[in-house]
Order: structure tokens, then C-alpha cells, then sequence
């Protein structure tokens, strides 16, 4: 196990005593999950180090001299995701060395660990990069950019970091972990509650949402419905059967 620990280390570092169930590992009875765990540490914890390595106004500067890509948008809407993309890269010469080996240790596991298909090789590239990240951690404490998700820290009891030890023993056992990513579950969840309820009066949530998901599906059935009937008039206009009795020559069939 690295030094990234929350949870106080018995012996044989396996967590907390259960009584006669023995010790509860996590890596076994928490399977890793995408966004809660690796995309969310980043946002409440990396992002607010790099903010205080460099300040904000240095960030939001770099931020802001990007080279544009033609046909590439740098921000799609996804913005946690997308200042994931460039952090490496804008705090590269701002920051320390061993601060940025930090970040581009942790960023490395959150992309490796994505993969649909992972096998030992890849595994064991994941373990290495967790095992630079405790010998450049310090770095972090001594600069003073600490930070938990709402307020400066000094230690290291972080669960979310805690967690990614357990990436390669939790994806031997239940395989690729990204096949757990609430992502969708997540969208659905602002798609048909947050985004309703905001057209809501903020009093009996309940019917109202289940009313406007309602009205949703009827036009969205409706739509359909009309789709179908305008395509359905326009087969049956460009491909209208010959009239009866109409007389046809074979050469007329052959043309050249």
C-alpha cells in the first residue's frame, strides 16, 4: 500500500477490524467508479493544488492563450473533463518539477485506468505510476497547496485518494472498471430531474416533473408520428404503381 492512507494501518495494512468477518478491504466491497472517484478527486482536490501552486490569475492566463485547433473545440461542454486535458500541460514551467510529476502521475492513472480491456501489462504500468506518486507528494505539503474540496488541509487522510490503491486489485477482481461509470445514470438524472424541476414553482415536485416528462413523450411521439406519416406520402408518391393496362415495349426497357 502506498502513504496516501486515510484509514488507520493494523496490521497486515488491510484496513479496519470487522470482528469475525476479519478486515474490510476496500478494493473488494467498493468497486471503483469513473466519475465519483478518479474525475471528481481531480476537480476537489489536483485542481485546487495547481490553483495554489500557480494562482488562478496565472491559470486562467494560460488558459486563455491556448492555441485554437482547426475543427476542435477546446471546451465541448464538458468542462471538468476538458481542464482535465490541459492541466498537465499549462502548469508544465509554472510549477515545480516534482509538483508536476505529482499531477501527471495521478492524470496517467485516470486515463490508463479507463481502458475496456485491460491485462497485466497494463496493470502493472497503473501500479508503477502510483507508486511515483507518494515520492513526489511531499512537494505538495511543502509548496503549502494542500487543499481539500472546500478548504486547505495538512495531511493526507483523502478517500477518494485513498481508493485509487485499490484500482489494480478491484479490476482483477470485477474486470475493466470504466463498465461501472455512472455517466449515464448521472445524465439521466439531470435530463429528467434537475433540468424539470427547475420549470417546477419549487412545491410538489413529484407531479410536476412526472407532468412535464409526460408532455415530453407525447410530442416527442407525435414527431415521430408525423415523421413517419410525411415520408410515408412521399414513398407512396415517387413510387406509385404503374396505371392499369399500360402497354410497355421490351425495347423500351433496354435503353443505351
Amino acid at each position: 500500500m502506498y502513504e496516501t492512507s486515510f484509514l488507520p494501518r493494523g496490521p497486515g495494512q488491510s484496513g479496519l477490524p470487522l470482528g469475525p468477518l476479519g478486515r474490510a478491504d476496500p478494493s473488494v466491497f467498493l468497486t471503483l467508479e469513473s466519475l465519483h472517484h478518479w474525475h471528481e478527486e481531480f476537480w476537489d482536490h489536483d485542481l485546487h493544488w495547481c490553483l495554489a501552486a500557480i494562482g488562478a490569475l496565472e491559470l486562467d492566463f494560460r488558459f486563455s492563450i491556448l492555441q485554437p485547433v482547426t475543427g476542435y473545440r477546446h471546451f465541448s461542454g464538458r468542462v471538468h473533463r476538458d481542464v482535465q486535458h490541459y492541466i498537465v500541460g499549462l502548469i508544465a514551467g509554472a510549477a515545480p518539477r516534482r509538483f508536476v510529476i505529482a499531477i501527471h502521475t495521478l492524470m496517467d492513472v485516470r486515463y490508463t485506468v479507463q481502458s475496456p480491456s485491460p491485462n497485466d501489462n497494463l496493470l502493472t504500468s497503473i501500479d508503477q505510476s502510483l507508486s511515483i506518486f507518494p515520492q513526489n507528494k511531499d512537494v505538495i505539503m511543502t509548496l503549502g497547496t494542500q487543499m481539500g474540496a472546500k478548504k486547505p488541509i495538512d495531511n493526507w487522510f483523502i478517500p477518494k485518494l485513498e481508493l485509487m490503491q485499490s484500482i489494480t486489485t478491484s479490476t482483477r477482481k470485477v474486470s475493466a472498471l470504466i463498465q461501472w461509470s455512472a455517466d449515464a445514470t448521472e445524465h439521466a438524472h439531470i435530463s429528467k430531474i434537475k433540468d424539470p424541476m427547475q420549470r417546477t414553482n419549487n412545491h410538489d415536485y413529484d407531479p410536476q416533473i412526472c407532468c412535464h416528462l409526460d408532455q415530453l413523450e407525447k410530442l416527442r411521439w407525435f414527431s415521430i408520428t408525423m415523421t413517419l406519416k410525411c415520408h410515408v406520402v412521399d414513398l407512396a408518391v415517387e413510387g406509385s404503381p404503374q396505371e392499369e393496362g399500360a402497354v410497355y415495349d421490351d425495347d423500351d426497357d433496354d435503353m443505351n
